[in-house]
């Protein structure tokens, strides 16, 4: 998909609100980046918020199934899991040549704080995340 203009956006967009944030992200800038036109993105997003509701969707939901919910079903004893996959978050990537960095925190959080009590809509979409991630935690537990 990261070859494909759509993919493209997606990857960049989601760089950059991991990097900037929503609102310090400037389209101009991305589209350049991402090595796309207006009408490149137009043609796959309605728009800025669009492209940003996507790629977080797909990117964040896509490491906590990968990451998290996998990760925690590699061990019979949720504790031993839950260590070790904290042990790996920094050499976690969200994308190729995007890893976890510290400096950043986590992305779900930081658009939390960001969009969920000005937009409605980001607010519903962040929760849903944060649900699913809840429940891989809570679903290895109730294993054991």
């Amino acid at each position: 998909m990261k070859n494909s203009v759509r993919g493209q956006l997606i990857h960049t967009m989601f760089t950059s609100l991991y990097q900037e944030g929503y609102h310090a992200c400037n389209l101009n800038d991305l589209l350049n980046r991402a090595g796309s036109s207006k009408g490149g993105l137009y043609h796959y997003f309605g728009s800025k918020k669009e492209l940003a509701m996507e790629a977080t969707q797909s990117i964040i939901s896509a490491f906590i199934e990968q990451f998290w919910t996998l990760g925690l079903e590699r061990h019979r004893d949720p504790i031993v899991a839950l260590e070790e996959l904290l042990k790996e978050l920094p050499r976690a990537s969200f994308l190729p040549n995007l890893p976890f960095e510290f400096k950043y925190g986590s992305p779900l959080n930081n658009l939390i704080q960001e969009l969920s009590a000005t937009d409605e809509e980001f607010s519903t979409l962040l929760m849903s995340l944060l649900d699913s991630w809840k429940k891989s935690l809570c679903d290895v537990f109730k294993r054991s």
